[in-house]
């Protein structure tokens, strides 16, 4: 289905020539399509390599008096840690210092260090400082630090673009689920000591509908295909003509519905050795 045609099948459903308002068109589709990715998930596999960090104590868990100052000495690589108080913390890295206040507890710092550098960190009132925390290797990001628990964190929103959310558990290089791996929202957590082939089956999101080339595919799944107008339709008319947008909606509802009757989520012909016999 191309741009171009679902804009005629809507003006069909409407019993109109056009659509009297374009932008609002664009906006009711791109609804209907989303939806329609919600209720008919299309699935990818996202595949990662993953290299195991190591890490080490960089500095002693410690606690400042006002006024008093900790300088640590940090090598390339990230660095982690929880400070609770009163303070500014200052990272130095090229020539270039920059400091940040704080005035609450618990707040948990990760820095990527390209070079060597270092830490500054002031107290105004009493502040505890945790074991700090170095880890080598390149992080492309802070996120990607070990946080303090033994755990590193991956942002799979930047590894797909297209990335909704996540529909199975990691699995590794054998097929099966990574022991103490987690998921959360676009987050996956890792063991640090985690090093190798990780993959992630997730639900993506749809190309949005635009109008610069009318002749352009639109991005649907083939068997919601003939559903899209419909609903467009429901959105289209929600406030200018209600009955019309609830008859359409009722059609979406039991199309939807059929689909999903007709297209399982998955079709798995292979024997499967539950006693363990074989």
């Amino acid at each position: 289905m191309t741009y171009q045609e679902l804009l005629e099948e809507v003006s069909a459903l409407g019993f109109e020539e056009s659509v009297e308002n374009e932008k609002q068109f664009r906006y009711a589709a791109n609804r209907a399509q989303k939806q329609i990715f919600t209720e008919r998930p299309q699935r990818k596999t996202l595949k990662l390599s993953v290299a195991g960090a190591k890490g080490r104590i960089l500095e002693k868990a410690v606690l400042l008096s006002p006024g008093e100052k900790l300088n640590v000495v940090v090598p390339k690589g990230g660095i982690c840690f929880t400070v609770g108080g009163r303070g500014n913390i200052a990272f130095v890295e090229s020539g270039e210092k920059k400091t940040k206040f704080f005035d609450r507890d618990g707040l948990t710092e990760r820095k990527v260090f390209f070079t060597d550098g270092q830490l500054e960190i002031e107290a105004d009132g009493y502040v505890s400082i945790s074991e700090i925390l170095h880890y080598e290797g390149a992080f492309q990001s802070a996120a990607a630090i070990p946080s303090e628990s033994g755990v590193r964190v991956i942002d799979l929103s930047d590894n797909a673009e297209d990335f909704l959310c996540c529909d199975t558990l990691p699995k590794g290089e054998d097929g099966e689920p990574i022991l103490c791996a987690e998921i959360r929202g676009n987050e996956l957590s890792l063991p640090i000591g985690f090093s190798g082939c990780v993959s992630v089956e997730y639900c993506r999101k749809p190309t949005p509908i635009a109008s610069d080339d009318h002749s352009a595919r639109v991005d649907i799944p083939e068997e919601t295909a003939y559903l899209l107008p419909v609903l467009t339709s429901a959105y289209l008319w929600l406030d200018s003509d209600p009955d019309k947008a609830t008859y359409y909606m009722t059609l979406y509802r039991d199309g939807i519905a059929r689909v999903r009757q007709m297209c399982r989520k998955e079709i798995d012909a292979a024997y499967s050795d539950v006693l363990h016999w074989a």
